[in-house]
């Protein structure tokens, strides 16, 4: 049985913290002590995962804004963004 104790341990590199993760069907959970837990899901879960996770954007730090006109999840090394008309796409900090 797959509890948040026996979830996925994931390791941030060498810019982050220890941290772990919960996957969905839709998305996932990932958790930091640093940065607590912020749920991924959607079009910027997708890009989140075809970038790395933690590894490459670091951890969320807040939970992800917008609505119709598009999203944007912080996280500690890069913003993900998604955009109707354009799609998704990470900025590095």
């Amino acid at each position: 049985m797959l509890t948040p104790d026996t979830a996925g341990r994931s390791r941030a590199g060498a810019r982050g913290p220890k941290g772990r993760r919960q996957f969905f069907e839709q998305g996932m959970f990932p958790w930091s002590p640093r940065t607590g837990a912020h749920v991924v899901h959607g079009a910027i879960h997708q890009a989140f995962h075809a970038s790395g996770h933690e590894r490459t954007v670091g951890h969320s730090v807040d939970d992800e804004v917008g609505g119709a006109g598009g999203e944007a999840r912080r996280c500690r090394h890069a913003a993900v963004l998604r955009d109707p008309d354009n799609g998704t796409w990470n900025t590095v900090d």
